[in-house]
């Protein structure tokens, strides 16, 4: 009987080691799935924080290039006015000078002396100067 006993108890402690074995096995899978499931929650958070900060990102790229694009309209319509002023200003300063020159020699828009004399002016040749046939 006693031969039984040490039988029964080898294999009641093979027992024990198996199931000491798998509890073991068990718990360590356990723990590697919290581990797991924690690091895939933190990896989401940081994926979801980084989503936001590219659309908030994006939010801002595209309020610049409204801001953008709504300087160039306005630098465009600040040209256009800066050209009409200038090409006034020219065509004022022009026929102040034309009127200048008319009230020097004295004769009035039509090209007429005041006299009534029409004015002859000399012909201007292939060079640029005047006088001579041409």
């Amino acid at each position: 009987m006693n031969q039984e006993q040490v039988t029964l108890a080898a294999g009641a402690d093979e027992l024990g080691v198996l199931v000491g074995a798998v509890g073991a096995a068990g718990f360590f899978s356990l723990l590697i799935v919290i581990v797991w499931q924690v690091a895939a929650t933190w990896r989401a958070r940081m994926l979801a924080a980084r989503e936001q900060q590219y659309q908030e990102l994006a939010a801002r790229y595209a309020q610049l290039l409204e801001d953008t694009v709504e300087l160039q309209r306005r630098t465009a319509e600040e040209q256009r006015q800066t050209l009409d002023e200038l090409t006034q200003t020219r065509l004022a300063v022009g026929s102040m000078g034309e009127d200048d020159a008319r009230d020097r020699i004295g004769q009035d828009r039509t090209g007429v002396l005041r006299g009534g004399r029409p004015i002859h002016r000399p012909l201007r040749t292939s060079s640029g100067r005047s006088g001579g046939t041409p």
